[in-house]
């Protein structure tokens, strides 16, 4: 159960990386470059300073793709759980009912689903 939604999350993934993404990242370098090429036609200094501040600027992108790709771990973990107990729940439904643990069950989902909703929270705020 766990495996299934780790491969849907990374189709989805996959499919939003190949589509629309990939022209946008082939036109954001091309104008990069382009914006580059003008600059030290215009001025050169100007475009050396942006040129020295890359590093950082590109120092600061990769902690946020960091950042934001463990956030993006940990809430798929989190629903991974969640989508474990209600399957093991539908599972032995009549055991779960038999032994009158539903309330029981309802609240470990909620719980696991809380945990996934505070990670989803706290990515969207980064």
């Amino acid at each position: 159960s766990g495996l299934s939604a780790k491969i849907s999350s990374s189709i989805v993934s996959f499919e939003e990386g190949l589509g629309g993404k990939l022209g946008m990242g082939v036109q954001f370098a091309a104008g990069f470059v382009g914006a580059i090429a003008i600059g030290f036609a215009y001025n050169a200094y100007v475009a050396l300073i942006t040129l020295a501040a890359m590093p950082l600027v590109a120092a600061a992108l990769a902690w946020l793709l960091k950042m934001n790709s463990d956030d993006a771990e940990k809430k798929d973990e989190c629903y991974s759980a969640a989508n474990s107990l209600a399957y093991e729940t539908f599972k032995g439904l009549k055991t779960v009912l038999s032994l009158n643990a539903a309330p029981m069950m309802e609240r470990k989902y909620r719980e696991a689903t809380k945990a996934a909703k505070t990670a989803g929270i706290q990515r969207s705020l980064m």
